[in-house]
């Protein structure tokens, strides 16, 4: 019965702290930005494998899966592996937002990240942003040529 006792205490223990051990934290690039800017929310989760992401639904901005990421650190023989999740925040909208938690499982248990506030305000200047494609060379406006007006006349040096 001992040596029972002896095998099962240090498996349950074991158990006890891997669970305790998972941490699921969000964060998010920019808190502040533009119609025009786009940011990057993280999310990193360690002590577990991750299963499952659901991404929440936000009216005025457009959440999209970016990449992910593994990290296995080794440290005297503690192996600690973490996973990176990072989406694109597109806003579509000015204002004010509350990004609700992403909610994820992790080894067949139910996490939630912390929720994070982004604002978008309108462009810095009246003008469309300029955009080029990957392959196109960046060229500046063209600019409407002004009519001349009667009594207006430019006169060039040496005419």
């Amino acid at each position: 019965m001992k040596r029972l006792v002896y095998i099962l205490l240090p498996l349950v223990f074991f158990a006890w702290q891997t669970q305790a051990a998972v941490q699921v934290e969000a964060s998010i690039d920019d808190e502040v930005l533009t119609i025009e800017d786009q940011t990057t929310i993280t999310i990193e989760v360690s002590g577990g494998n991750v299963e499952d992401v659901q991404v929440p639904s936000v009216t005025g901005l457009e959440i999209m899966f970016g990449s992910q990421s593994s990290n296995m650190i080794d440290v005297n023989g503690h192996t600690s592996i973490s996973q990176i999740f990072m989406y694109r925040v597109i806003p579509t909208d000015v204002g004010e937002f509350r990004i609700d938690p992403f909610l994820l499982t992790v080894d067949r248990k139910s996490y939630k990240t912390n929720s994070l506030k982004l604002t978008v305000t309108k462009s810095a200047q009246s003008n469309p942003p300029i955009t080029t494609l990957p392959g196109q060379i960046w060229q500046f406006p063209q600019q409407q040529p002004q009519a001349a007006t009667a009594g207006n006349t430019t006169r060039r040096p040496g005419e």
